[in-house]
């Protein structure tokens, strides 16, 4: 299925990534195929189970493409440490330390809360305002979009999830409206993915979601292993 085929949310933005599912329909799923996972050993058994574990998700989830515009993103950069290329949009800068610092304590505890990580790459829209981050997630990806859900829920900030396949990636995104903030946090695991689990984030302005959007669905389709 492509993006653009999905409808939108019901939220009140224009557009939409993704139609929301059952919440966290795929815990039970993750647990069973956890403990099957673990009666198999050698690589031919891992080989089995991961191509096991990627049929069944084939099954559970949609598998969702992204349109992406290579005119809208600068070239692709390997983050070691995750196995993963990303590319940042066009024209999108690194934040300087006091950006970063300013960041730090005002804007990151909105994604994730209490002792959040060091994000690995933290990039912002000089035009827009928007910002793009992607850090390691120091858990398993479904207790951290769980737990993102449930704080965001708390606050009263109406989150939407969804849960989709990309490239052999399984996705579990949030979407919420904090004030004149339109927030996406997308929780990135898979039986295909060998990396460890990360999140990319994005921090968009209201007022400019519209032209900002097909950046983003273009940035988020370029996340790839390698």
């Amino acid at each position: 299925m492509h993006m653009s085929d999905l409808s939108p949310f019901s939220f009140p933005f224009p557009g939409g990534f993704c139609t929301p599912r059952s919440r966290f329909s795929g815990r039970a799923l993750g647990v069973a195929l956890a403990a099957v996972s673990l009666l198999f050993t050698g690589c031919d058994a891992r080989d089995d189970a991961e191509a096991e574990l990627e049929a069944q998700y084939q099954e559970q989830y949609e598998e969702l493409s992204f349109e992406v515009n290579d005119d809208l993103l600068q070239d692709a950069e390997a983050i070691e440490e995750l196995g993963v290329l990303y590319r940042v949009p066009e024209n999108w800068v690194v934040l300087d330390d006091r950006q970063r610092e300013v960041f730090a304590a005002q804007v990151y505890p909105l994604l994730r809360g209490d002792g959040a990580e060091e994000p690995l790459r933290l990039h912002l829209d000089p035009v827009s305002g928007s910002l793009y981050v992607l850090t390691a997630v120091n858990g398993e990806a479904e207790d951290m979009a769980a737990a993102a859900y449930e704080r965001h829920e708390s606050a009263g900030y109406n989150p939407e999830f969804t849960e989709f396949l990309k490239d052999g990636f399984l996705v579990r995104q949030v979407m919420f409206q904090a004030g004149n903030t339109v927030v996406f946090q997308l929780f990135f695991s898979g039986p295909a993915a060998s990396q460890d689990a990360f999140e990319i984030g994005f921090l968009i302005p209201r007022e400019n979601y519209e032209a900002v959007a097909r950046v983003i669905e273009s940035a988020i389709g370029a996340i790839q292993e390698g």
